[in-house]
């Protein structure tokens, strides 16, 4: 293992403290399914089960292990965090929403979890970056393009809305959802294409840099 494909150590302590983190967030999640319901939410226990195992390979990665393929254990760790909470908050709030006093603390733990989920994919992007400063660029030109896409699908979710229910406002809706798919389709395929080549460009091999 070379110096460079060791990540940097303040993002490794964001991953251990993200980690540790989401691995409380899961352990309360899992006494609640276990003990607060009238019967054991086996559903919800077993996707926090695999919270708690992804958050314990993230205190591995925070500790420096998996270096080498740093990236692939963030993305990892950080989609099985989110996911995993995703589907326990589903079967926890379909069973016990309407507890009085856990039912109001559902969703702000998805959102804790979700965020320890993306703060550590966010963690392992930038690890893999730092090997090759120049591919920053490139995540630079793809968020230009995919910032906008963002903006303008949550804009369109907006004025759709208003959009009368008549038949020339269905009209007027077919029109802005075609024309607005091909232009958001348009900017999250040339923003796709930026990131990706980004990544591309941080798993070169420097060595190959630094012989030609």
């Amino acid at each position: 293992m070379t110096a460079i494909d060791t990540p940097p150590k303040p993002l490794r302590v964001l991953v251990l403290l993200l980690s540790v983190a989401a691995a409380v967030g899961g352990g309360a999640g899992l006494f609640v399914a276990l003990f607060k319901a009238s019967a054991v939410l086996w559903a919800s226990a077993g996707f926090l089960v695999v919270l708690l195992i992804a958050a314990g390979i993230g205190l591995l990665a925070g500790f420096g292990r998996f270096a080498s393929g740093y990236g692939m254990a963030a993305l990892s760790v950080g989609g099985s965090i989110a996911g995993a909470s995703l589907f326990a908050w589903r079967d926890l709030a379909s069973n016990i929403g309407r507890d009085p006093q856990i039912g109001p603390v559902l969703l702000p733990w998805l959102g804790f979890e979700a965020l320890c989920g993306v703060g550590i994919l966010l963690a392992g992007a930038s690890a893999v970056l730092t090997r090759r400063p120049r591919s920053w660029g490139g995540v630079g030109k793809g968020l230009a393009f995919l910032v906008p896409a963002g903006i303008l699908v949550l804009a369109g979710s907006v004025g759709l809305d208003r959009i009368p229910s008549e038949d020339s406002g269905r009209v007027i809706a077919l029109s802005v959802l075609l024309f607005g798919g091909i232009v958001v389709g348009t900017l999250v395929s040339i923003g796709g294409h930026h990131l990706i080549r980004a990544f591309e460009l941080a798993a070169d091999d420097p060595a190959k840099d630094r012989s030609s």
